[in-house]
């Protein structure tokens, strides 16, 4: 029993003195919270983005930097990545990271190697988004100056997340998702872009924050669509609205219709989407059920909205014009881009496996655009009733029907 005990003490001391194999002090590491991949000329440049801790009082005092933007170069991405280490005088740590930007040549051409190497980083939590670079050097986007956030990578993710929430333009996409979507059968992904617009140079600049409206600002762009793994191109915005939405990435979004002698403009939210798949004599048919509710947030005319008729036919022209565009966005994507980035023949390939292990090699560019599309709109409209009349027919036109 003596021995036992020994033997248990002896554990338990162990166990507090050893500690995490990993550990490191914090005062040592340098938080990385954005990171960029460039690729030029067979050589990769890495930038990242590192939070100046040492220096956030003294910068609030004397206008300096609380970031600094590390690059290193090399003829592999890990080359590359340790190559910072020359310059950093802390060891670079990547469980804090926000964002990953890569240029076009990467998206292009080395997304699958790219994704592969992030992928086996230990401190990542995974959880980080992925853009691409549009018309832009993806380093040059981390150095651009925010006037909202303390850190670039913080004043992106944060458009991200909320242009993909309320526009519908966007999309926040994390790396795991971007990885799910390139590993499930009979699905293309997307990616988020981002660009510059203004001068990057003066971007870089602390000036850059001290005006009511600063030169260089980073703007959120379209998406950017893949065939299977490869970069092929942008989309319009309107695309992206659709795809988006289709493709459920995103809570609401605006629409405009024109009524009479004005706009209407609405608020959609309460996206309720179906997807049916159905093999006709070996012809693929979709049927897509879309329903939403929809809010009148501007309009100015002297429509009687008390009058049924007159909600009817808004909300008539409404859904005849999110028709519209969910078919030429999806005839877009078959025709003109060649890519299912809506996931409609993984559909297939779980209800008609046989058939779709037939078409897989050639889905993207020849059975997609055999895909016949079939649409059910409805959507309800909650502005109804006298309360909620317009200002021009209360004071002009109450005579007006």
């Amino acid at each position: 029993m003596k021995k036992l005990g020994l033997i248990l003490t002896l554990f338990l001391i162990t166990l507090c003195i050893s500690g995490c194999y990993n550990y490191h002090e914090l005062e040592n590491l340098a938080i990385v919270t954005g990171m960029s991949i460039d690729k030029q000329d067979e050589e990769y440049t890495i930038g990242v983005l590192v939070a100046n801790s040492k220096k956030q009082e003294a910068s609030s005092k004397e206008g300096e930097s609380q970031t600094i933007v590390y690059e290193g170069k090399g003829n592999s991405v890990m080359e590359a990545f340790y190559n910072i280490d020359l310059e950093s005088p802390k060891q670079l740590y990547i469980g804090h990271l926000a964002i990953v930007l890569i240029d076009e040549i990467i998206a292009k051409n080395e997304i699958e190697k790219i994704s592969d190497i992030l992928i086996r980083s230990p401190e990542s939590r995974k959880n980080f988004y992925v853009a691409v670079a549009k018309d832009a050097k993806a380093s040059d986007i981390l150095k651009i100056t925010s006037p909202l956030e303390s850190y670039p990578s913080e004043s992106v993710s944060m458009n991200l997340k909320n242009a993909s929430t309320y526009q519908g333009i966007s999309t926040d996409l994390t790396y795991s998702e971007f990885i799910a979507s390139m590993l499930t059968t009979g699905i293309s992904p997307t990616l988020p872009s981002i660009t510059i617009d203004g001068d990057v140079d003066k971007g870089e600049k602390q000036e850059n924050l001290k005006t009511t409206d600063p030169e260089t600002k980073v703007k959120l762009d379209t998406l950017a669509i893949f065939r299977n793994t490869k970069f092929i191109g942008y989309v319009s915005k309107e695309e992206s609205k659709m795809i988006n939405i289709l493709n459920k990435r995103t809570k609401y979004a605006m629409e405009t219709i024109q009524y009479q002698d004005s706009q209407v403009v609405f608020h959609l939210s309460n996206f309720k989407i179906t997807r049916k798949a159905e093999l006709k004599d070996k012809t693929p048919i979709l049927t897509i059920t879309f329903k939403a509710t929809g809010a009148i947030n501007e309009i100015n005319t002297n429509a009687n909205l008390s009058d049924p008729n007159t909600i009817q036919e808004i909300q008539t022209g409404l859904e005849q014009k999110m028709t519209k565009q969910i078919q030429n966005t999806i005839d877009a994507m078959q025709n003109r881009y060649k890519t299912d980035i809506f996931g409609f023949g993984n559909l297939f390939y779980q209800k008609y496996p046989d058939y779709f292990k037939e078409v897989e090699s050639k889905w993207n560019e020849e059975e997609f655009q055999k895909v016949k599309l079939n649409i059910n709109m409805n959507i309800d409209l909650e502005t109804k009733g006298s309360l909620e009349q317009t200002i021009r027919r209360e004071m002009y036109g109450k005579k007006t029907e």
